[in-house]
Order: C-alpha cells, then sequence, then structure tokens
C-alpha cells in the first residue's frame, strides 16, 4: 500500500510544471522588481543579497550593500588593518563604512551587525553617506524641509521595549527629511514613516539605487518646487511666495500670504479682502456665491478642512459656504465651522445659520465632515466631539441625547444619565460632563447612568488624544488640572498654569502655582523650562525664550534639537507641516527647520 500510494504521489509530480530558477520567496516584490534588477546588473548588490528580498536586512547586510553603492574611496581604507572599533564584530564592510563615518555603533564599542536595521538608520546611513561617499554632488538647503508624518496620529503604539514606533531620534530629524526630499526614501503609506519599523533587503536595495541616481545627476533638491514659503518684498510691502530652491514661484502682490496646504492658500488681495489662491499663481472664483462684492466674492475669514475644503466667511445673505479646493467648487452655502475643531476620530465638527429665534437670537445647526471629506449633514441643535466612534448629539434644543456613529447613523442605546434643571452639560462621546449650578461643582457621568467622577472643584474637562480626560478643578484660588483615566482615577500629577496637549500625549504645564512650565510624557522632562511653547503636532516643539531672544527646538522628549538666536519677543510663530514660520516684528518671514536650520526667507 505504501509503495503504491509513493508511486501515486511521485507521478503527481511529474505532471506538475518546473518549478523557475528563483522560486517565488527568492523574487522581489513586484514594485521592486525592476530596480533591483537595474540595481544587480550596475553591480551595486552583494550576491548575499540577491535572495530572500522580502527579509528584513541586518545592519551588517546594509553596511555590505553601502560599500558596492558607494564610488571607489582611494586610500579611505589605508588604515583598515589596524581599525578595529567594536567587539562584537570584525566584519570588513561594518569596519569600512564606520571608517568613513557613514555608520555609528549601538554602544561606544558595539554594532550588533545582526540585528535588523530600522528605517530610521536606514536614513542615517543614506545621508551620511551622500555626505561622506565621496560623490560630487550638492545638498542644498532645499532638501531639509520637514515634513509631518501621521505616525502619531490617533493611539500612540509602542514596541517590546518600550519606545514609541513614532519617535525619531534627534539624530535621525535631518537624515529622513534629506531622504525624503531628494527621493531616496519616503513613507510605507497613509502619510506614516515608521522610523522604528524594519526594513527589507528589497527597500534597502531600491533606495542604494536611488541615492546612486540621485548622486549620479549631481545631487540637488528634485522636490524643491513642491512647497510654498511666504516672502515679503521690501521695497512694496506685499507678499508672495518662494519655493524651497529659493525661486519665486508667486510674485509679491498680497497683504497677507497664508499657509498653503494640498495645493491652496488664503491671501489678502489689497483693498478687497481674502481669496483662494492656488499654487500656480491664479485665484479661485467661486460660483454660486453672492455679496456685497457681487460674483466676486471677497472673504474675512478663510479656514482650512479635512478631505481639502476650505470653509469660508463673507458679508452676504448665507455668511459663510463650504468650497472644495483646489478647483474652487461651492459645496454647501450657509457653512461655518466650529472655532476649534478636535478631529478626534477623523471626524470635525461644523455648524451653520439657519434662522433666528424670535428674540432675533441666531439658530444654529451642527454637523460633522470627516478627514476623507465625508459630511454628516448639519441638523443638530448639539453636537459633541466624536470619541471612540461615537459623537452625542440632540436633534432638537432640550431633547434627549442620542448617539450616532461616523456614519451619521443612530445608535440604539438610550441615555440614562440625568441632567437636571439648571445643570449645564457637555458631552464628548459616551460622556457627559455636567456643571452644576453656581459654585456647587460638578460630574462626569456616562450615558448609561454611571458616575466616573465627581468633586465639588469642579469647573470643566477636555479629552487627551490617548482617550483620556484631564478636569480642571478650582481648590481654594489655585486653578489646577489633573489626568482623569476612564475608570475615575486620578493619575500623574497636580498641574498648575496648564498649556495644553503641546504635542501628542505631552502634557505642558507647571508642577507648583510658582514653577516653570515643563513638559510631561511617559516621564517628567525638566532640561528646560518652558515659556509659551508651540508643537507641530507630531514630534517637535519651540519655545521662544523672551530674555535672550532664543528659539530652542526640542523634540517630545526635551532632546534639543536646534536653536535661533535673534528673535524678538512679539514675533509671530505657527508651524506649516513641520517647517516653523516666524513673522518677525517688522513683517518679514522666515522658515526654520526643527533642527534650527533657515529654509527659506
Amino acid at each position: 500500500m505504501k509503495k503504491r500510494l509513493l508511486a501515486a504521489l511521485a507521478a503527481a509530480l511529474l505532471l506538475l510544471p518546473p518549478l523557475p530558477a528563483a522560486v517565488a520567496a527568492d523574487a522581489p516584490s513586484a514594485w521592486a522588481a525592476d530596480a533591483v534588477q537595474e540595481a544587480i546588473g550596475r553591480g551595486l548588490v552583494p550576491g548575499s543579497l540577491q535572495s530572500r528580498y522580502q527579509q528584513p536586512i541586518t545592519r551588517a547586510q546594509f553596511c555590505a550593500l553601502a560599500h558596492e553603492t558607494l564610488p571607489a574611496q582611494g586610500n579611505a581604507f589605508a588604515r583598515l588593518d589596524a581599525y578595529h572599533p567594536f567587539t562584537d564584530t570584525d566584519d570588513e564592510n561594518v569596519r569600512k563604512m564606520a571608517l568613513l563615518g557613514v555608520v555609528n555603533g549601538k554602544t561606544e564599542d558595539t554594532f550588533a551587525p545582526n540585528d535588523p536595521i530600522t528605517r530610521q538608520e536606514a536614513a542615517a546611513m543614506l545621508y551620511r553617506m551622500a555626505q561622506k561617499g565621496g560623490w560630487q554632488v550638492s545638498i542644498p538647503d532645499a532638501l531639509f524641509v520637514p515634513h509631518v508624518w501621521d505616525d502619531r496620529k490617533g493611539a500612540l503604539r509602542f514596541l517590546g521595549n518600550g519606545l514609541e514606533t513614532g519617535y525619531f531620534f534627534p539624530w535621525a530629524r535631518e537624515a529622513a527629511d534629506f531622504c525624503n526630499n531628494a527621493g531616496i526614501m519616503s513613507g510605507v503609506g497613509d502619510n506614516c514613516f515608521e522610523p522604528n519599523g524594519s526594513y527589507t533587503v528589497e527597500q534597502s536595495i531600491v533606495t542604494m539605487l536611488r541615492l546612486r541616481q540621485w548622486a549620479d545627476a549631481g545631487g540637488g533638491a528634485p522636490r524643491a518646487g513642491e512647497r510654498r514659503f511666504a516672502f515679503l518684498d521690501p521695497g512694496t510691502g506685499l507678499y508672495g511666495y518662494k519655493d524651497a530652491a529659493g525661486n519665486v514661484a508667486i510674485p509679491a502682490q498680497f497683504d497677507f500670504a497664508g499657509a498653503f496646504a494640498n495645493g491652496w492658500a488664503a491671501v489678502g488681495v489689497p483693498d478687497k479682502g481674502l481669496r483662494l489662491l492656488r499654487e500656480d499663481g491664479s485665484l479661485a472664483t467661486v460660483a454660486g456665491l453672492s455679496g456685497e462684492n457681487g460674483g466676486g466674492v471677497f472673504f474675512s475669514s478663510v479656514g482650512t478642512l479635512p478631505g481639502n475644503y476650505a470653509d469660508v466667511s463673507y458679508t452676504g445673505a448665507e455668511n459663510g459656504a463650504l468650497v472644495k479646493m483646489p478647483e474652487g467648487v461651492l459645496v454647501q452655502k450657509g457653512f461655518l465651522v466650529n472655532a476649534s475643531p478636535a478631529g478626534r476620530d477623523g471626524m470635525y465638527r461644523f455648524y451653520r445659520w439657519s434662522g433666528n429665534n424670535p428674540d432675533g437670537s441666531p439658530v444654529f445647526l451642527w454637523g460633522y465632515i470627516s478627514d476623507s471629506g465625508f459630511i454628516i449633514p448639519a441638523a443638530y441643535a448639539a453636537a459633541s466631539e466624536f470619541l471612540d466612534g461615537v459623537a452625542c448629539v440632540q436633534q432638537e434644543a432640550g431633547g434627549p441625547y442620542r448617539l450616532i456613529d461616523t456614519q451619521g447613523d443612530f445608535l440604539p442605546e438610550a441615555c440614562k444619565a440625568k441632567v437636571a434643571e439648571g445643570e449645564a452639560s457637555l458631552a464628548y462621546g459616551r460622556y457627559l460632563a455636567i456643571r452644576s449650578p453656581a459654585a456647587t461643582g460638578g460630574r462626569i457621568e456616562r450615558f448609561d447612568g454611571r458616575v466616573i467622577y465627581q468633586s465639588k472643584d469642579f469647573t470643566g474637562m477636555g479629552v487627551l488624544q490617548n482617550g483620556d480626560f484631564y478636569v480642571e478643578e478650582m481648590r481654594g484660588s489655585e486653578f489646577v488640572v489633573q489626568m482623569l483615566a476612564r475608570d475615575g482615577s486620578y493619575y500623574g500629577p497636580d498641574m498648575y498654569h496648564f498649556a495644553g496637549e503641546t504635542l501628542p500625549n505631552r502634557l505642558v504645564y507647571a508642577t507648583a502655582p510658582d514653577a516653570p512650565l515643563t513638559m510631561h510624557g511617559s516621564q517628567i522632562y525638566t532640561s528646560a523650562a518652558l515659556t509659551d511653547p508651540l508643537g507641530d503636532g507630531a514630534n517637535t516643539l519651540v519655545d521662544l525664550d523672551p530674555d535672550s531672544g532664543t528659539l530652542f527646538f526640542y523634540d517630545d522628549r526635551m532632546n534639543e534639537l536646534g536653536r535661533v538666536p535673534g528673535i524678538e519677543w512679539g514675533a509671530q510663530l505657527a508651524f506649516e507641516d513641520g517647517a516653523l514660520r516666524a513673522m518677525l516684528t517688522d513683517n518679514s518671514i522666515r522658515y526654520y527647520s526643527p533642527t534650527g536650520r533657515l529654509i527659506s526667507s
């Protein structure tokens, strides 16, 4: 029986097509195949790395690939025989790259050759190869224009060693920007970089080829034309826009120059008001709006919303509108955005005017717009922020609370939280913050009626990015903020002079009533006293020292990234996609990278 079974199996195998020379596991992915073959054809890939393309590459293997990619080094390795910097490896390629200054050890004398290289380690090596690899290339400042990645958007994620997946080490910040702007190494999709993620063999080969192609072309910044930076023409006192290479992209003609995002910006046209400007310098004319300026409506305010929408206010019967940009297409009239939309769960609140009450006061209805541009129509008399995928709404003033999901569908849960007459309430998803009448405190009550917090000192609350709450209390004459878990338990220190969640999961506050501001994350960072910190929404914090006029740049662990002297107190500071825009007291504008590098002026 066994012999007949084996014979049958052998016959079946004879009927199968022959295996290809390289089995599927040893073939590069479709997206990388052409680049891998070109790199092999150019002699950039050692034979040992011409298989298992989807496997994470080790630090030593990356050094072997780097050695083949770099040009001839002349006498650079003359002292290699006597150079043995690491105790855990004597690999020749590792020693060569260390001798050039392309790689560093994990510690002073260890390299960890068999550890998978991380994406930010790879970016740092690629950048140092460009700097020190012996190529005659141009490395302009335009290569260091920053970009805000979305790795820290939403719930934070951590590796087994406690390191946050989205954390960029200070030594990798400029390297990641260089690789992105040079077209060598970008993100992994969904605008994420995954700085602490692994890097595969085929990804490494493709980026080495791109580095070689960039160097063969003489370097430079191939993506310099993609960004717009405002500048002041001192002769006319008007603003225009330059690209990252310093070329004038849109001549100076505006008395206000807003930030470009997704192909458009708000600009001020002298004596007429705000208009919507496209990257090509043309002004968007929004058909269907009428105001005191006739068909060419000018706006009194312009806001930026997800899905590439502008919300505009103007003098006219509808007061405001939602406009799809950069096309300039009218989507909805009577649209007014919430002054400070939270955007939790990718949902932003807006409101629109729907008439007046008998006493003449305006009536507003609330709705939502998502990151993708999906609109839940403004039909609610009250609407909370989204939290855990739900929002609490009232269809009519004083009516029952109901829950909706991110598609605008009602959920069956009934509200059992009780709001007595005279009490004020503010909802956050399934939670209601309820203020009692004058000076009697308040409570936080779940939709199912369970009270998780109550205090006579309660004055208000907010929601942190991790979904926990912070509660505001007036304890005697001191205003104190405390972090509150969903089960109602306090954690963390008492916070005074609370400045908010300046960076994701990083709270800025004073540890005592008379103490300077500092930052709290997984620990308290006290390496610097903060004055008026500003965050980019991801990884960078900036603070201006009013005494010295020095701008300090920090990461979210309070590591100093750079500093810029000579910035007067009173300068207007704002982040634009990771670049700090500083409008000085003479109305001129400068842009700085997170390391303090001047990238446009």
